[in-house]
């Protein structure tokens, strides 16, 4: 899953721009539960009119990993919530927006989960347009003996696309600069080609002598961002390498190399959530072309914190501690 964030061009001054331009910009209200519970799909499930069920403190129920790290959504639009299972079995979720009258049961469309630490996923799509604002999503699990876990309550923030302040993320289309991978020296420059040098020995296949060979690879990177006004995403990310072609060179007892291209495209919703200085992304087309064969995967979300450099690049920090630096100007 992957967020971004920035919203500018209502204030005079950047430092305005980057922390909002009053507090009642940035102030998050509270949203309808009941609002946002009829607004929800999730499938399969049975809607349940009745108090929300406790845990059942039975040493053998299902016990669930408190994550408390809030959760964006982007309106009309679906999200996936992953979950960890520390003991016990899992049969179904039980998931419910505090303050609501209604929770929904819903059944795994897979078998039992029964080992610890099995990561768990529901999804939910946000039908209507909700407005933006604030909720508390509480959820458990249930075992095959209707034995009930723990519940963990986690804050759910829903966006408009592309949001308040955003109009300076729109404005331009924007080129990557650098990727940085924190807490490594991995840092990847577009458009300046990356070489990797080694010897090779390579493996001649017509009778003559093997022979040591220094290997030069190849590789290189850019990309495109384009924000639309009208809440859509597109990125284009092309990269090329050349490398050590092992057959041919042991075919011609010569060093020969190989070259690829591949290209990732993304298309998807975006929006600025200003309170949190957070950009979300939605892909809803997630395509890779690798030499022209094409491959297409399921949607993802990504996450960034947002900041503007005092020479005006836009740069993305990760939300996650595995994540990527980018660097746009």
């Amino acid at each position: 899953m992957f967020k971004l964030g920035i919203g500018f061009f209502f204030c005079l001054a950047l430092l305005g721009l980057i922390f909002g331009c009053n507090d009642d910009d940035d102030t998050v209200h509270p949203s309808n539960p009941q609002e946002v519970l009829d607004a929800m799909r999730i499938s399969p499930s049975t809607i349940v009119t009745s108090e929300f069920p406790t845990p059942s403190y039975d040493p053998l129920s299902p016990r669930l990993k408190v994550d408390k790290d809030s959760i964006f959504v982007i309106g009309n639009s679906y999200e996936n919530i992953f979950l960890s299972l520390e003991s016990g079995k899992a049969k179904g979720f039980l998931v419910k927006v505090k303050g609501a009258k209604k929770f929904f049961k819903v059944t795994s469309t897979s078998a039992v989960i029964n080992y610890p630490g099995a990561t768990l996923a529901f999804g939910f799509l946000l039908e209507n347009e909700v407005k933006e604002g604030s909720s508390v999503l509480m959820y458990s699990v249930y075992d095959e003996q209707d034995r009930v876990s723990n519940i963990v309550e986690r804050t759910v923030i829903v966006t408009s696309s592309p949001g308040k302040g955003s109009e300076f993320i729109s404005a331009r289309t924007w080129n990557l600069l650098k990727s940085i991978q924190p807490g490594t020296n991995d840092t990847t420059t577009a458009g300046k080609p990356e070489k990797y040098q080694y010897n090779e020995i390579i493996d001649c296949v017509n009778g003559a002598p093997d022979k040591t060979v220094q290997v030069t690879n190849e590789f290189d990177l850019n990309a495109e961002y384009t924000f639309s006004k009208n809440g859509k995403m597109a990125i284009v990310s092309v990269s090329n390498a050349k490398t050590y072609d092992a057959a041919a060179s042991g075919s011609s007892c010569s060093l020969k190399y190989k070259e690829s291209e591949t290209i990732v495209y993304y298309e998807g919703k975006w929006s600025y959530y200003r309170a949190g200085k957070q950009l979300i992304l939605q892909y809803y087309r997630y395509e890779v072309s690798i030499n022209g064969t094409k491959t297409i995967y399921p949607d993802v979300i990504g996450e960034y914190k947002v900041s503007v450099s005092t020479d005006q690049k836009l740069i993305f920090y990760p939300t996650s501690e595995d994540g990527t630096i980018i660097i746009l100007k």
